[in-house]
């Protein structure tokens, strides 16, 4: 049995944060999407998220747009990061451990995210799932290396990224009516 999973954009989020001199700046993305499929084996069922690079926002125009150039994310030639799943297992209190490979740039690494299921009350008008999802990504092992120095010397950008976010997920519809 099989079943597919739809994100829900309106009710999900990814962000990030990373340090940045001596404080975590925090950043999300506002276009991406998500498609689960759901298999038994449980083991089986494969995870395909996809996010629009050019879609970054922190709050700071013009960092923003410096994390669209070749220092980043250079996303006129990499419009897109994707992550796929090789393998997924339950762990305890409806915990998710998925392994996978995160492409940037041409580059694939291995990184493992955790979704924790948040339970939701039950509606018969939509079967959905929620999860809330977390990561940490090292910046240099998918590419990322630009980097600056602090008038003291000291590196402008930390290395981890840590991602967390809301992902709502809702039953594919059959047929529309």
């Amino acid at each position: 049995m099989s079943s597919v999973w739809n994100l829900d954009q309106d009710h999900s989020f990814i962000n990030f944060n990373i340090r940045h001199l001596l404080v975590k700046v925090k950043g999300r993305f506002l276009n991406f999407g998500l498609l689960y499929q759901e298999k038994a084996p449980f083991e089986t069922s494969t995870v395909d998220f996809t996010v629009q690079t050019s879609s970054v926002e922190t709050g700071n125009l013009s960092r923003d747009i410096h994390l669209g150039t070749i220092d980043f994310f250079d996303s006129v030639n990499y419009p897109q990061l994707r992550f796929k799943s090789t393998g997924m297992v339950r762990g305890s209190d409806d915990l998710l451990i998925i392994s996978g490979n995160l492409v940037v740039k041409n580059q694939s690494v291995p990184v493992e995210v955790k979704a924790q299921l948040v339970p939701v009350q039950k509606s018969e008008m939509t079967k959905s799932k929620n999860y809330t999802i977390t990561a940490q990504i090292s910046r240099k092992a998918i590419g990322l290396h630009w980097n600056g120095l602090s008038p003291d010397g000291l590196p402008i950008l930390g290395d981890t990224i840590d991602i967390h976010g809301n992902m709502r997920l809702l039953a594919k519809p059959l047929f529309k009516l």
